[in-house]
């Protein structure tokens, strides 16, 4: 097991050091990470500015958890403000490796490398998770980065007691510890499945495109409607999320036929 693994470890240095050379991919994932970290300190740092010379208890009707008891107003306003990056936050990770998912069997396919690479000892099972923590590591590093950099911001804010009632609660650990891996994991093992059936990268990119809006549109409906807030919904939604992953990888085990994939493309040629 522990060599099958390694051989895994292998597959994903080799595609961590081909992102290395195309700027391209990784300005796609950079750029909107730095977007979103200074829109999350930019949120917190203008609702507490906005609320700090307001006088008073915060706005009746706003529901505000047991932490902030007794709030004032610019907490109140903190909370609100970085509340929403929850949801964001776990998008992220799965919206990040869709275009590196999708490259990950069409980019060896265009480059000729794809040949040599079916020809080792490696499994396909092992090729696969490979290629699949590949495609999700670096959005979910990005993920954890954009996240405790607005811990730490939070904190320097003074907005400790906020950060303790959102980022630092166990329901928002849990769902950056388990539930966003878990995300990703689903959606590159589905943008895999896409990528290792057809032979262009721009076809790939559109048909997984596809494949994960209904993923993020069932995710924010569900946020919307409050129940992913506490830590066993949270906890029931990353075994059930993780379990999808499991399936679609041994799908995409069952489905990626090594001879039939070399042959069409040498076809398509």
């Amino acid at each position: 097991m522990s060599s099958r693994f390694s051989r895994s470890l292998i597959v994903v240095g080799k595609e961590l050091r081909d992102l290395t050379r195309n700027p391209g991919l990784m300005a796609t994932m950079l750029v909107p990470a730095l977007l979103l970290t200074a829109l999350a300190v930019l949120a917190l740092y203008a609702a507490g500015l906005a609320a700090a010379g307001a006088q008073g208890a915060p706005p009746k009707g706003l529901v505000l958890p047991a932490l902030l008891e007794g709030a004032t107003r610019a907490e109140a306003a903190q909370f609100v403000a970085i509340s929403p990056f929850f949801l964001i936050w776990l998008v992220f990770p799965v919206s990040v490796p869709s275009a590196l998912a999708a490259y990950s069997i069409v980019g060896e396919k265009e480059e000729g490398t794809l040949e040599p690479l079916l020809a080792t000892p490696i499994g396909t099972g092992e090729l696969l998770l490979g290629k699949a923590i590949a495609a999700g590591l670096p959005g979910l590093v990005l993920t954890w980065a954009s996240w405790l950099v607005t811990l730490l911001a939070g904190l320097g804010l003074g907005a400790g007691r906020v950060m303790q009632a959102t980022l630092m609660s166990p329901a928002w650990l849990v769902g950056m510890a388990g539930l966003a891996p878990a995300l990703t994991f689903l959606t590159v093992m589905v943008l895999v499945n896409v990528s290792s059936r057809v032979n262009d990268v721009r076809s790939a990119t559109q048909i997984g495109g596809l494949l994960v809006l209904p993923i993020i549109g069932l995710f924010v409906s569900q946020i919307s409607r409050g129940l992913l807030l506490g830590v066993p919904t949270v906890l029931w939604a990353t075994g059930g999320v993780l379990l999808a992953g499991l399936v679609a990888m041994a799908l995409a085990v069952r489905l990626f036929q090594r001879e039939t994939i070399l042959v069409r493309w040498k076809q398509s040629r």
